[in-house]
């Protein structure tokens, strides 16, 4: 999520497996594999590579809520399913006032040559604010 928040995607590229998936409210919840669909995100918006928020990544605080673990494969698999919290102030709010935006994420991670690659992942659409 740092690498993502940072718009680093040398850390994100080095972190995932080249033939990734996923399914999210980007990709319509279609399935897509690999990681230039994302690699899109990082280069033009540059936003934090964050293209689910409206704010500039300084004014940006994303948090990992209720994180699950489990290993599977004999260790050598990941399941990790966690709530995202993010915390911004969306651009042209002249008031200034934060929202926080939660989305449910799990990701698999597989161990792949001694490195941890994420090869999975799926994301909720934006949950509604409650008032």
């Amino acid at each position: 999520l740092d690498s993502i928040i940072r718009s680093d995607y040398e850390t994100y590229n080095n972190l995932c497996a080249d033939d990734m998936s996923c399914m999210e409210p980007e990709s319509n919840q279609l399935v897509i594999v690999g990681k230039g669909f994302h690699k899109y995100y990082f280069d033009v918006l540059g936003n934090g590579g964050n293209h689910s928020t409206t704010a500039t990544p300084s004014k940006s605080n994303v948090t990992m809520s209720q994180p699950h673990v489990q290993l599977l494969a004999g260790g050598t698999v990941a399941v990790i399913s966690y709530v995202k919290l993010t915390q911004t102030i969306p651009i042209g709010d002249s008031a200034g006032m934060p929202v926080t935006i939660q989305q449910s994420e799990t990701r698999v991670w597989e161990q792949r040559n001694g490195d941890w690659k994420n090869v999975h992942f799926h994301k909720s659409p934006i949950a509604k604010q409650q008032s």
